[in-house]
């Protein structure tokens, strides 16, 4: 079998523990951002599959499960591992400090998905983004047959039920290595339901491994299996153990394998028609929403799946809790900016909500800070404070505007639809319907992903006070003339600034930051 000629679908997160073999940065993650590597790294990836004839089609993870636990409620000792190794760095030691800092904090590349997708979609290479778990929706890619012919990705896969599941390309040598579901059950001689339960007990990312187990490492799925076949199923492996270990109960592990196991069946999934159903058709537990909250309307998931809506606004709405993580350098300095900006998160997720239903209109959201884990801040979304602000908002853009506009930008050698692009409409259209819904009638709301892609781009320049009152502030007559590559940078750049953490001031230094200083540069 060739995979020359071939739509793969590419489990991301899968993906990205290979390429992250490929990152030898040893400092990143004491001083954060996007590795100077990653891009070039996935850049030589794209190249491969081009000239192996393959056609990858990327599947991102979406909305988060809920967690059982409440933030911060376990230690996290990576901020003073940090610590540590820059002591060790200023000492000279810099075999001890890069190993303080990768105890400190594991490379995964998931904390820059957002960067990689738009650096994939500028490569015109196809993306999709699940309503929540990739593994699901690339089961349901698979079993339509014409949406990919492959699968790459983790051994996970195969619960979800795809039945032949890739999970390594040598194309140095041309050849890969797959397995084949049908092939394991005439071996094992058990049931797919019970496939599945042993799955869970030997652990993955949505369960933690069966404790009695746990000490088997390499061999927790043998072990597993072994067990599945003395006592039949799961449930009844759990109360044995349970019967005899009152320390084993308590730990409620019970709850966690049926959680699992209720997340692998009933898995959310979005249909060729943008419809939102589980993997196997046959409708939703009442008491799903326990564990991937609260559902959304059809419209939210695909445009999250077509990334206009990031799925971290959602995971704050649908959880009721935005968490504010340690960053990796603390300061008292950061902590104010962090204040400071719950007034701007507070209106985007206002900006979301007022969107649906009433249970989301009013949905109470806390975030909660590392430094102060104990003290909720309440997001008052609902608040008459951020209404007013959101009836400011400029109307939508529709898709006859946009392509009018499109047209003229394009004779002036414009590609893309981007911020400049958005900063000259308004600019060359002041008296359209973008700014006067009455030149529309017959369209009030938007429908199409082009509509709310640009709709999107105009609100964030007008929060951001790019645009005031219709019409390009001085700093909006500046970002108009920007490359697109650099648009993002230069409104966090005059953000700073006018918030006050960037200015003209001479910068003095003690030594040690001088040396700090020397690191980033060397970087």
């Amino acid at each position: 079998m060739s995979l020359q000629h071939s739509r793969i679908g590419i489990q991301v997160d899968y993906w990205l523990k290979d390429l992250n073999a490929n990152v030898n940065e040893p400092f990143h993650v004491a001083v954060g951002g996007v590795p100077l590597s990653l891009f070039k790294i996935i850049s030589t990836q794209l190249e491969i599959f081009r000239r192996n004839n393959i056609k990858p089609v990327f599947l991102f993870n979406g909305l988060n499960i809920l967690r059982t636990d409440k933030p911060f409620s376990k230690p996290d000792h990576s901020a003073a591992m940090r610590e540590k190794g820059w002591d060790f760095y200023l000492k000279g030691d810099l075999q001890s400090a890069t190993t303080q800092f990768a105890a400190g904090e594991k490379y995964t590349g998931t904390h820059f998905i957002p960067n990689i997708i738009k650096f994939l979609r500028d490569c015109n290479v196809e993306t999709f983004t699940a309503p929540y778990q990739a593994r699901a929706q690339l089961a349901y890619f698979y079993q339509e047959g014409s949406l990919i012919n492959g699968v790459y990705g983790g051994l996970e896969l195969l619960m979800f039920g795809v039945p032949s599941v890739i999970f390594d390309i040598d194309f140095k040598h041309q050849v890969f290595t797959s397995v084949d579901f049908n092939a394991i059950m005439n071996d094992l001689q058990i049931t797919w339901d019970q496939f599945v339960e042993v799955c869970i007990l030997a652990g993955f990312d949505l369960a933690q491994t069966f404790p009695p187990i746990a000490d088997h490492q390499e061999n927790s799925w043998e072990a597993a299996y072994e067990l599945i076949k003395i006592f039949g199923n799961g449930y009844n492996i759990i109360q044995n153990f349970q019967s005899q270990s009152p320390q084993l109960a308590r730990a409620n592990y019970l709850e966690t394998f049926l959680r699992a196991k209720c997340l692998v069946e009933y898995h959310i999934i979005m249909d060729r028609s943008g419809k939102c159903r589980s993997l196997i058709p046959r409708g939703f537990p009442k008491d799903l929403h326990e564990l991937v909250g609260p559902r959304m309307p059809d419209q939210v998931y695909y445009l999250i799946s077509q990334n206009i809506i990031s799925p971290q606004v959602v995971n704050n709405l649908a959880s009721g809790v935005m968490v504010e993580n340690c960053p990796f350098v603390d300061s008292q300095r950061y902590r104010e900016t962090v204040i400071n900006l719950t007034s701007l998160r507070t209106l985007i997720l206002g900006i979301l909500s007022s969107n649906l239903n009433g249970y989301h209109k009013n949905r109470k959201v806390i975030t909660v800070r590392w430094y102060d884990p104990n003290s909720e801040v309440l997001m008052e979304h609902a608040s008459e404070k951020v209404q007013s602000k959101l009836r400011k908002l400029l109307p939508p853009i529709f898709e006859n505007e946009i392509n009018q506009e499109l047209s003229r930008q394009r004779r002036l050698g414009m590609k893309e639809m981007d911020f400049a692009f958005i900063l000259n409409l308004i600019e060359h259209r002041k008296e359209t319907a973008i700014l006067n819904l009455e030149t529309n009638p017959e369209k009030k709301e938007m429908s199409t992903p082009i509509e709310f892609y640009g709709t999107t781009l105009l609100h964030t320049l007008q929060i951001l006070k790019f645009v005031k009152n219709g019409e390009l502030t001085p700093y909006g007559k500046m970002l108009k003339n920007v490359d697109q590559r650099y648009q993002e940078p230069v409104i966090i750049l005059i953000d700073l600034l006018r918030e006050g953490h960037l200015n003209g001031d001479r910068l003095i230094t003690s030594q040690s930051q001088r040396e700090f200083t020397l690191l980033i540069y060397l970087l």
